[in-house]
């Protein structure tokens, strides 16, 4: 009888829908379904050089719960951040608010490149929590760069599309504690890349 009432009740209990959302890119927008644990969501990227804003870019699609957040790689010369803002109603991402980036110190201090070698402080921003490590490969060069990071960006190195604004590979160490990337490291070619992804950014 109990294993009737189940079989019955699993067949004729209405299927919850889909939850529904925007899924829009550059050029266009349609309609997707979402996956179980998915929210609406609009993410927005932006690299910072300097004081010059040198990519602004915002996507809306389906996103995970647990990634609605803010998160950043800092390496004083440049910082790219990621705002997101969510929602849980169907095409409620269409006219979602771009969210202020967080810029007040928290403490915490990283090791960064600055010039020829590694050896400067770096204060960390927002939710950055940890220091990171990475490497970029320009031609045939591979270069080091160091600076403060969001534990988001440093638990998910398969995030391609933040790895991608950011401009860097999938050589990243990331590590908990005030300077502790602080491993001397040579880095002749902070300068010029800093300059070949600004130029890609405002070519792309």
């Amino acid at each position: 009888m109990h294993i009737a009432t189940l079989f019955f009740g699993i067949v004729l209990f209405p299927r919850v829908p889909a939850l529904q959302c925007h899924e829009c890119d550059s050029e266009s927008c349609q309609t997707k379904e979402c996956l179980q644990g998915e929210m609406c969501g609009a993410l927005t990227f932006v690299s910072v050089a300097g004081s010059l804003n040198v990519y602004n870019v915002t996507t809306k699609s389906c996103i995970l719960r647990e990634h609605c957040t803010e998160a950043s790689v800092n390496f004083g010369m440049a910082r790219t951040v990621l705002t997101s803002q969510c929602c849980s109603t169907d095409l409620c991402n269409a006219q979602l608010a771009y969210v202020p980036i967080q810029n007040s110190l928290n403490g915490r201090q990283c090791t960064s490149c600055d010039g020829l070698t590694c050896g400067k402080t770096l204060q960390c921003i927002g939710n950055e929590d940890q220091c990171i490590t990475a490497k970029v490969t320009m031609g045939e060069q591979a270069i080091t760069m160091k600076g403060c990071s969001s534990k988001l960006f440093c638990s998910l190195p398969d995030v391609s599309s933040f790895h991608s604004v950011a401009q860097f590979g999938q050589d990243i160490q990331c590590c908990e504690g005030n300077l502790c990337n602080s491993a001397s490291s040579t880095n002749t070619g902070l300068l010029l890349l800093v300059v070949s992804l600004t130029s890609y950014v405002l070519l792309y």
